[in-house]
């Protein structure tokens, strides 16, 4: 393999190590953030609450991944993790209003405004534990692939 393709090997496999990094962290916040609605029914009665986070991480993290190729261009890594932070924490809300607004709004008179304010108020504290943690390891990932 000459030295090229070795860069390319090692750009995708970075890109596959954040996806798999955000996937987990988006399981992780959920879970936690919304915890509280896990006995109550889903609109699709076939999935049970971790079924529910899981696909929504999966699907999340399809637009994060897209997102990433453009942000990883960005030459300085203080403006990469800023703009990766602010991605990280719209991302994961929208995970949690869907579970929020799937669990307990659908079922209830919620306005779409009260629905983002109540989701707000019960995953901010889990959003910037988990942005801690992700940053730490993104950190911990930047470091390794620039050796």
């Amino acid at each position: 393999m000459n030295q090229k393709e070795q860069k390319i090997v090692k750009k995708w496999s970075h890109l596959m190590y954040y996806g798999l990094l955000f996937i987990i962290m988006s399981f992780v916040q959920t879970s936690i953030a919304m915890y509280r609605f896990k006995d109550q029914p889903s609109g699709d009665i076939t999935f049970n609450f971790f079924q529910d986070i899981f696909l929504s991480a999966l699907f999340v993290s399809l637009f994060y991944i897209l997102l990433l190729v453009f942000i990883i261009k960005i030459p300085r890594f203080s403006i990469q993790i800023i703009i990766h932070s602010m991605l990280l924490v719209g991302l994961w809300f929208l995970q949690d209003l869907s579970i929020f607004i799937d669990r307990e709004a659908s079922w209830s008179t919620y306005s779409f405004t009260e629905s983002i304010g109540y989701t707000w108020m019960y995953s901010r504290i889990s959003l910037l534990c988990a942005l801690v943690i992700y940053i730490f390891l993104s950190f911990r990932l930047y470091r390794y692939y620039t050796k």
